[in-house]
């Protein structure tokens, strides 16, 4: 989830997305390009703020979060002066945030989940995002959250991204418990290419340990059918191990199950 900024909004009234570009006309101002919006949106510091009319539409930043700015980001603003960068072009770790909900309730999650209606309203968020976006993307994250609850949603962006960005690489975080049910596993694969790995959690060789460390019953079954269910279409997978107390203590027990048990897949 992008970090959440504040800054002072002028004759903003609705949520925003767009693309910052700058100004030929006027220097080292950024603007932002919206596809819903016919007036410009400027991205000023307090010293440049005169350069607008008294319907312009602003954002006043700091000077250090100005800074930050870089031509071709894609920023989000709210009518309260929050914003948040949601694809800067300067990094190689940007990602498309699914949802807030989660299947699992990880003792160690930095992010615990939500019961939030909200997949309807991130999957308008990323599909602006994919929107401005071009081809050369080389990589791109889909995380939550667990992302595959939100299914159709999902299934939207995947089909989007399989379109628009045929060579983006794409790294989807999930804990792989849905991937071990038959139904869903059948309609998400028709969107699974070898463009995507898949990001999943096995925190130990022990049903028990596994389904404590993200507090759900029956998560370390499901995951395992998730992994062999993605192994059957030659899918790329990316096991993680989050090491703690329970996992360090098995750790060499863990990497000798996997080297019996899954190294045949991968």
């Amino acid at each position: 989830m992008a970090t959440i900024r504040k800054g002072k909004t002028i004759n903003i009234s609705q949520e925003i997305i767009g693309k910052i570009t700058i100004l030929d006309n006027i220097q080292n101002t950024f603007s932002v390009i919206c596809n819903n919006l016919t007036q410009t949106v400027f991205l000023l510091t307090e010293s440049t703020r005169t350069s607008i009319n008294d319907n312009g539409k602003a954002l006043i930043l700091n000077n250090v979060e100005y800074s930050k700015l870089n031509e071709n980001d894609l920023i989000r603003i709210s009518p309260s002066g929050k914003y948040e960068i949601l694809y800067s072009i300067k990094s190689n770790d940007n990602l498309l945030f699914i949802t807030e909900k989660c299947n699992s309730r990880c003792i160690f999650c930095p992010q615990p989940p939500k019961n939030v209606d909200d997949f309807e309203y991130y999957f308008n968020v990323n599909n602006s995002i994919l929107d401005n976006l071009d081809k050369t993307v080389e990589y791109i994250g889909i995380t939550g959250g667990e992302p595959l609850l939100a299914k159709e949603y999902l299934f939207k962006l995947l089909d989007k991204i399989n379109n628009k960005l045929p060579h983006t690489e794409v790294q989807l975080l999930t804990n792989g418990k849905l991937l071990g049910n038959k139904e869903y596993f059948s309609e998400i694969s028709n969107y699974i290419t070898d463009k995507y790995i898949f990001g999943i959690p096995l925190y130990s060789d022990f049903e028990n340990d596994h389904d404590n460390l993200v507090g759900c019953r029956n998560s370390y079954i499901n995951t395992l059918k998730g992994l062999y269910n993605l192994a059957s279409i030659g899918a790329r997978i990316e096991l993680r191990i989050v090491l703690n107390k329970v996992t360090i203590s098995r750790l060499k027990q863990i990497s000798e199950f996997i080297f019996k048990n899954l190294s045949n897949y991968f």
